[in-house]
């Protein structure tokens, strides 16, 4: 909600294609980390990715950068775009604050080659309507355009 706006917040998913989850449990080593904003990063959260995982930031920083920063292995996906940047040059703010929370999806896209673009248009004209979701699914696909992957 508002009263978290700005604040350091985590959250876990858990996701299957073929098995339901019954462990509620937050998640210790996660195959897939994204981060919205880089200046909050701790390297404990960096580190604890898994060996073969994805690391998703939104930073105006390179891929080597954070390569460099957590001494990743080359088996980790870093995927990296300036989304502030996008959001606020399409307005897409909320009290002068970039939202970044869809488009970083472009991102997760990049790095995941079964996460199509078009399924990612359906979903977000249907949950958003055609103005709103149209603005953010432009946002996606500059995201997924302007990401850098290593």
């Amino acid at each position: 909600g508002a009263e978290r706006r700005g604040a350091p917040v985590q959250a876990y998913v858990k996701l299957s294609r073929t098995e339901k989850i019954y462990d509620r449990a937050q998640i210790e080593n996660p195959n897939i980390l994204i981060v919205f904003d880089d200046s909050v990063l701790t390297k404990e959260a960096a580190l604890s990715l898994e060996k073969n995982g994805v690391f998703i930031v939104n930073s105006n920083k390179t891929p080597k950068d954070f390569i460099n920063k957590y001494n990743f292995s080359n088996t980790i996906t870093v995927v990296v775009a300036d989304i502030n940047y996008l959001a606020l040059e399409e307005n897409l703010t909320i009290d002068g604050n970039p939202v970044i929370n869809t488009p970083i999806l472009g991102l997760l896209s990049k790095a995941l080659p079964d996460l199509h673009l078009e399924n990612l248009k359906a979903v977000v004209l249907n949950k958003m309507g055609k103005k709103l979701g149209n603005i953010n699914y432009n946002l996606i696909e500059k995201g997924f355009n302007i990401a850098k992957l290593l």
